[in-house]
């Protein structure tokens, strides 16, 4: 039972409002709003529901839109992912950004700084195996780093190929 909620503490379980199931809470996600403090629907069918309405054009639609509103509503929360995720402010973002003099740090292209909810335009280069933040760089060099699963070997030796195989 979450933190908070008060219910009925010899229930165990719910019955689904989409199998008509009853199942454990223990299959049920958290939700707070709700007096029993779990969704009406189980894990496995609320997946189910929200697989095929993604797969439907309308439904990606639906989807994106109110990502993109979630954003514009909060800005400040969307910018503190990076705190959570990567333990720097929008601040510290912001001086990088004006050190690197909005470059990217490898193909050194100059990307204008982005206003809005979503703020940037750079991604923050890490490394996956310490954590350690590298610098800014641009979608197009975080995709590259990536597909060559950030090894240097790899990325000396597809270039060693470009200069090789070019016509």
């Amino acid at each position: 039972m979450p933190k908070g909620v008060k219910a009925d503490l010899s229930a165990t379980g719910r019955i689904c409002t989409l199998c008509k199931t009853y199942k454990p809470f223990a299959e049920f996600y958290v939700d707070r709003r709700n007096p029993h403090g779990f969704t009406a629907q189980c894990q496995m069918c609320m997946r189910a529901r929200d697989k095929v309405r993604r797969g439907t054009p309308e439904g990606k639609l639906a989807s994106q839109t109110r990502w993109k509103t979630w954003r514009e509503n909060n800005p400040e929360k969307f910018r503190n992912q990076w705190m959570r995720k990567y333990g720097i402010t929008g601040a510290q973002y912001d001086d990088m950004y004006t050190r690197q003099n909005g470059k990217c740090l490898i193909c050194e292209t100059v990307t204008p700084r982005k206003t809005g909810p979503r703020g940037r335009n750079l991604h923050i280069d890490h490394c996956h195996k310490h954590g350690k933040i590298r610098g800014l760089i641009c979608g197009h060099c975080n995709s590259g780093l990536g597909q060559f699963r950030e090894d240097a070997k790899l990325l000396l030796k597809a270039a060693h190929y470009l200069t090789q195989m070019c016509c």
